[in-house]
């Protein structure tokens, strides 16, 4: 994800979920180089589950992604970046960003 991107998001979304069209939206800072992205879906509970939540990393201009929490599908997905998880995650965070983007329009 490029650096561009994330600030075009976080100039709407923020730390605190926000409805946008079809859910909630949120963008967290972890800490300085780490930020967590999240689409949240209400439930019959007044809560809402994360559908999916990324954890990006800062790697110079660019964000990456290196965790995925699914709950609300099954069975549940969570997911850390290895060799083996590397291209899901990277294609999960372009539909996060795209759904995102869309939200904003």
């Amino acid at each position: 994800m490029k650096k561009e991107q994330l600030e075009t998001l976080m100039r709407v979304i923020g730390p605190e979920k926000k409805y946008l069209s079809d859910g909630y939206y949120r963008i967290r800072e972890v800490d300085e180089n780490q930020k967590e992205l999240a689409f949240l879906k209400p439930d019959g509970c007044g809560t809402t589950t994360v559908t999916p939540q990324i954890t990006i990393e800062k790697q110079g201009d660019n964000w990456l992604p290196i965790k995925l929490i699914d709950m609300g599908s099954s069975p549940t997905k969570m997911l850390i970046r290895d060799e083996k998880t590397e291209q899901l995650l990277d294609e999960e965070l372009v539909v996060l960003v795209e759904k995102m983007l869309s939200a904003l329009k």
